[in-house]
């Protein structure tokens, strides 16, 4: 028969049964590492041979033992109550005998010491205790680097509590209309290393956002991507930063640090990367001898070239480049360095989606900046990739960038918030290329790609074509039949509407202009 048992003596007798059952449980190696309570061993207790089931864990997250109530009452053969009466003499209830606890005390240290040393193997494992108090992102607002969709996984998984994006620059230019709103919810910056070309970007950041963005590119760059970091700012919201790069599914890496912070094993104030979906493991430091050097820079009056440090060599044949770029394009367009009077040019190396030929421009960005894969790497892969197509596609972003502050100056409109054609916008571009090539060239290094596209625009129309063919030859039909200055005209309007420009500009309606274009072409 059970004796009763007084929650007092229970506590005694919990710190007596607590040294046994360590006791037990390490002098017999019964205790085992489990597979699902993120790298710390529970423990398994056996008496005579015999396995004491539980529904908890042995072992906290801490690292403290825990021995479930009903263990102590089989072990004791006692009932364990609550005795709310305080009339009640818990004296008469049990005596216990405390001469052994100077033994077990001992037991105990030693049993404590060996559970220390799991712990520090599973630290050196790399697996991470589940956080008491893990991150936790509803609708948080989401910051976007260069090269990261906005269609990321942050937003699907946790809601949208505000977009911001596109590149660093373009957050810095624009945060002061969105401070309150970002530092009134949590936030998370989704960086890709690799297009924005390092961490030292980070370096300009405003100070209005160093609560928003508290991480430093020195402590940033100790890690190897992918890898999530959250830290608390001064209101108690969470800030992140989820780095990916360096791989060929940039995607998939932000998607799996997504789901990594929905599982709850995400902690506050260190580094973590997904290993498999039950863990989440230590961000691996990076070997020092394998940190990446800082990019190089060098620069012009109007060009700076910020270089991978593996291709170093290509960034002077970049700035000269530009420079003979801008010797042709200038002439032609005499304003152009008035109006962008400086340009940054990244040249990196390939990863994730920025695959040779990629070729973008920021035009939101302060100064305005264009990415391309190293010229001595793309020539490797492809003997197409060659002066020429350098040349002319610094022409054709450094145009968008042209166009850009053009549009912003005549209607305090960006291009990409008007109703200007797709064929339109990428055709200033290629018209900026036939300049700088000239016909010849131009039609040497485009004819297979562009050609074929004639045929189609006089049977269905530009709507038919990609942008590209098509506006590369809708530019060349509206230099030969009304001149370059009705192009600039275009350019410059101050009519939000395209139709509306075209009609006041070169006095058509777009269908006649496609109408005329065809003509022209069945002219060719």
């Amino acid at each position: 028969m059970k004796r009763k048992f007084s929650l007092t003596h229970s506590m005694v007798a919990g710190i007596i049964i607590t040294a046994i059952c360590i006791v037990f449980v390490f002098s017999t190696s019964s205790c085992q590492k489990s597979d699902t309570f993120a790298g710390f061993p529970t423990v398994e207790v056996r008496l005579n041979g015999k396995a004491i089931q539980t529904e908890v864990p042995a072992i906290d997250v801490k690292g403290h033992i825990m021995i479930p109530r009903e263990l102590i009452e089989e072990i004791l053969g006692v009932s364990i109550q609550e005795i709310n009466d305080s009339s009640t003499d818990p004296s008469a209830d049990v005596s216990i005998d405390l001469s052994a606890l100077e033994e077990l005390q001992k037991e105990l240290a030693s049993a404590q010491e060996q559970l220390s040393k799991y712990a520090l193997q599973a630290t050196s494992e790399g697996l991470m205790p589940i956080p008491s108090k893990p991150v936790k992102l509803d609708c948080p607002y989401v910051l976007l680097s260069l090269g990261v969709s906005p269609n990321c996984s942050f937003v699907d998984k946790f809601g949208k509590g505000g977009l911001l994006g596109g590149s660093m620059t373009f957050i810095y230019d624009n945060m002061p209309k969105y401070i309150d709103s970002v530092r009134g919810r949590d936030s998370i910056l989704v960086y890709d290393v690799d297009h924005e070309v390092g961490f030292d970007i980070l370096k300009k950041a405003p100070a209005s956002i160093n609560q928003i963005i508290p991480f430093t590119p020195e402590e940033l760059s100790q890690y190897a991507p992918p890898y999530i970091w959250f830290r608390l700012d001064t209101w108690g919201r969470q800030r992140g930063i989820a780095v990916v790069g360096g791989t060929e599914d940039v995607q998939g890496d932000i998607a799996a640090l997504a789901n990594l912070v929905a599982s709850g094993k995400v902690p506050i104030d260190r580094p973590v990367t997904p290993q498999v979906d039950a863990y989440a493991m230590a961000a691996k430091p990076l070997d020092p001898s394998a940190i990446p050097e800082q990019p190089t820079v060098v620069s012009s009056e109007h060009f700076e070239v910020v270089t991978h440090h593996s291709c170093v060599d290509d960034g002077p044949i970049m700035l000269k480049w530009a420079e003979e770029t801008m010797d042709k394009l200038v002439p032609v367009f005499p304003d152009a360095l008035e109006t962008v009077p400086y340009v940054s040019i990244s040249v990196t190396v390939p990863s994730g989606k920025l695959q040779y030929g990629t070729a973008f421009a920021h035009t939101a960005s302060n100064p305005p900046k264009i990415t391309f894969i190293a010229p001595s790497l793309a020539a490797k892969e492809n003997p197409y990739y060659d002066k020429d197509w350098y040349i002319g596609n610094i022409a054709h972003e450094f145009m968008h960038c042209l166009y850009e502050k053009y549009s912003l100056a005549a209607t305090g409109k960006s291009v990409s918030n008007r109703d200007v054609p797709m064929w339109f916008n990428e055709g200033v571009g290629e018209y900026a290329r036939l300049i700088v090539l000239g016909e010849s060239r131009f039609d040497a290094k485009q004819a297979e790609q562009y050609n074929p596209a004639i045929q189609k625009i006089i049977d269905e129309g530009l709507s038919s074509v990609d942008a590209y063919s098509g506006g590369a030859w809708a530019l060349r039909y509206m230099n030969s039949e009304y001149g370059h200055d009705k192009i600039v005209s275009l350019m410059k309007s101050k009519e939000f509407s395209f139709s509306d420009a075209m009609k006041k500009e070169l006095g058509v309606t777009l269908t006649e202009f496609e109408k005329g274009l065809k003509e022209w072409l069945k002219k060719r």
